[in-house]
């Protein structure tokens, strides 16, 4: 659905739809506090809605930009967890280890090159979803052919990511280890 704004529309009706998303009360409600009728309530914050909706906010090829031509690497991956409250009774699946409590992992894609953020997926369980299967589940099937991400040992396949210092605790342990 492509929409433009309506002329005839307000900042004050982007802030009704707002104030929906954030609270999510009943109309009669946020007519109360909007001083208008649910009628227009509804069609105004539906409206501004639908246009959040539809802005472009992550572009995957901005990737690209400023990159040379014989680059294979454009961008930088890994997990973040958001703590929640626990949705059952515990269940390890929610577990995550960043903050030993219940949680929902989320990758985040930053080119290296400008710095913007180019991919974001997840929101899924941290304790059934570690950051390689949460690659594999989609990042992986939008890379070109040769194409590879920089990532941390989280993601330990050598086909689609370069991890900089993945070797790097293994050599200290040798090294430890000769003395």
């Amino acid at each position: 659905m492509s929409m433009t704004r309506p002329t005839t529309s307000r900042p004050k009706h982007l802030l009704w739809a707002l104030l929906l998303l954030k609270r999510y009360s009943v109309e009669d409600v946020n007519a109360a506090l909007t001083g208008v009728s649910e009628k227009t309530f509804r069609k105004w914050s539906h409206i501004f809605i639908n246009l959040l909706a539809d802005m472009p906010v992550l572009c995957w090829e901005d990737r690209f930009r400023s990159a040379p031509r014989d680059a294979s690497t454009f961008i930088s991956l890994d997990g973040t967890d958001f703590k929640i409250m626990e949705p059952s009774d515990f269940d390890p699946k929610w577990w995550s280890h960043k903050f030993n409590g219940p949680g929902l992992r989320y990758e985040v894609g930053i080119c290296i090159r400008t710095g913007d953020i180019v991919w974001a997926h997840g929101g899924l369980p941290c304790g059934e979803w570690p950051d390689l299967r949460l690659a594999r589940n989609a990042i992986i099937a939008a890379l070109r052919p040769g194409e590879k991400i920089i990532a941390d040992r989280g993601y330990n396949d050598q086909n689609f990511f370069d991890v900089p210092n993945g070797n790097a605790d293994l050599q200290k342990k040798t090294n430890i280890g000769e003395t």
